[in-house]
């Protein structure tokens, strides 16, 4: 299935919020959901990630979207690696890009959580 651009799903949701059929909420959580960290994060996600956790859910690698550990453990995780995950340096994952990995992880977990996620 081909991936819409960003700026066209948001112009779509912005026109059903407008005829009243997408909740304020709902809004909201689409918006946060295609924020440029996000979006970013999950770019970073699919080059080094997706390979032991596809979609964030259990691979090689555990499942992440039910994970509730807070964001600095989870970053943690990814510098230091622990059991069978390996570390990434900086030079390898930017901070920047582990802080939007880290949105886009928050991202799909929101998702998952709300009716119909």
């Amino acid at each position: 299935m081909r991936e819409l651009p960003t700026a066209f799903c948001a112009e779509v949701m912005y026109r059903m919020a407008r005829m009243e059929k997408v909740s304020p909420e709902m809004l909201q959580l689409i918006e946060r959901a295609l924020s440029s960290d996000a979006e970013a994060g999950r770019t970073a996600f699919m080059e080094y990630c997706t390979q032991c956790h596809p979609g964030g859910e259990a691979g090689l690698g555990p499942s992440l979207n039910d994970k509730a550990l807070p964001t600095f453990l989870k970053k943690f995780q990814v510098r230091q690696g622990i059991g069978s995950m390996p570390s990434f340096s900086e030079a390898e994952i930017s901070d920047q890009q582990l802080d939007d990995i880290m949105a886009y992880l928050k991202a799909l977990r929101d998702h998952e959580g709300e009716p119909g996620g």
